[in-house]
């Protein structure tokens, strides 16, 4: 059966996407920084990947994601990366907890 697309975080710092059949998609890692940021790489076949920053917050079982879109996007690999962050964080969405 279908399903939406959803993210994981885990409490060891795996970060993925399962797409709409529940198929791994996208596959990483995070670090929390302090009480409201974490940082998850955004990484490039070619490169090193770029730490891309999130505040976050958690109230009960909800997840809420903004990124931190940096100020200078004027390489491809910066702008692939705040796009990215946006993708990651569906901004004015909340992520729930289902296990």
């Amino acid at each position: 059966m279908p399903r939406d697309h959803s993210h994981f975080w885990t409490e060891f710092g795996t970060f993925g996407s399962l797409d709409w059949k529940g198929n791994q998609v996208d596959e990483g890692t995070y670090e929390i920084i302090d009480d409201d940021t974490l940082v998850m790489p955004y990484g490039f076949d070619q490169g090193p990947p770029i730490p891309v920053e999130f505040r976050y917050r958690i109230r009960g079982d909800t997840l809420v994601l903004d990124p931190v879109i940096p100020s200078d996007c004027s390489t491809k690999h910066f702008l692939e990366a705040a796009l990215w962050s946006v993708s990651v964080a569906y901004p004015g969405e909340t992520w729930e907890r289902v296990s």
